[in-house]
């Protein structure tokens, strides 16, 4: 497994393991090593649902951290109608 890190198109290989591990317990320590390349925090993560626990969204919250990605919970009844619902041909 690899895990990368890409600002304003550069890429950093923050991992790199033939070992089986869990990516989301390591987003902290990802955020961290931001932290020391560039002098701060980042003001948003992009992340997918892995990263996404509630240790880690409180720990980003804590940092006045934004993440993009999907909301905790069942998505409300518009959302699903939408996603359900069949386009008629035109």
């Amino acid at each position: 497994k690899i895990h990368l890190s890409l600002v304003d198109g550069f890429s950093f290989l923050d991992t790199i393991s033939w070992d089986a591990f869990n990516e989301g317990s390591h987003l902290t320590d990802y955020v961290k090593n931001y932290k020391k390349r560039f002098g701060f925090y980042p003001a948003k993560v992009l992340a997918c649902q892995i990263y996404c626990t509630r240790e880690n969204r409180k720990w980003l919250t804590d940092k006045n951290i934004q993440l993009a990605a999907k909301p905790l919970g069942r998505p409300c009844a518009k959302a699903l109608a939408r996603k359900t619902r069949r386009e008629e041909p035109g």
